[in-house]
């Protein structure tokens, strides 16, 4: 077999593997009730996937993949509100690490930290043209939670890249 179809192997067998972790993960944090009030908090597992991907896969391909799980985990978890409001966090945050990671070359921490926390603004964003106001008093609290979640997605991303660039790009 050519390496070229080796590759195209390679980069489809990674893309459906995480597509497949982002759902386990996402449903994983759909069973933890963690929040404050009515507003949930989640870790955001599923973005230590969309971190390794852009770095094996690229941008289109990343965001293709973000794409269908949101569409999936919209359809199998979420209702249209919580779906608009996933998908407004989603649509801001990606926009700023594919800008940091890829344009200005910030390391995996930095990137995520950023991503975690503009994806949680970009969802109080979401919820204050629900509601008809912007919630000043949970800003605080979710900036400093997008910084802790940031920070441990970060690592891990960090931690199990590491591992398995080896195996993938062997």
């Amino acid at each position: 077999m050519s390496n070229e179809k080796m590759l195209k192997i390679n980069t489809l067998s990674i893309s459906v593997i995480s597509l497949c972790l982002m759902i386990v993960f996402s449903y994983i944090e759909e069973l933890i009730p963690f929040g404050i009030g009515v507003y949930r908090l989640k870790i955001g597992f599923s973005n230590i996937l969309t971190l390794i991907c852009l770095k094996m896969l690229g941008v289109r391909k990343t965001l293709l993949i973000n794409v269908l799980r949101l569409l999936i985990v919209g359809v199998l978890f979420a209702n249209t509100v919580r779906f608009f409001i996933s998908v407004s966090g989603f649509i801001i945050s990606y926009f700023i690490i594919v800008i940091l990671f890829k344009c200005l070359k910030f390391s995996v921490l930095v990137t995520s930290i950023n991503g975690a926390v503009f994806h949680n603004l970009g969802q109080l964003l979401a919820v204050s043209l629900i509601i008809k106001t912007l919630p000043m008093a949970v800003i605080p609290i979710f900036i400093v939670f997008g910084i802790f979640s940031g920070f441990l997605v970060g690592k891990l991303t960090e931690t199990i890249y590491e591992k398995i660039e080896p195996i993938v790009f062997e």
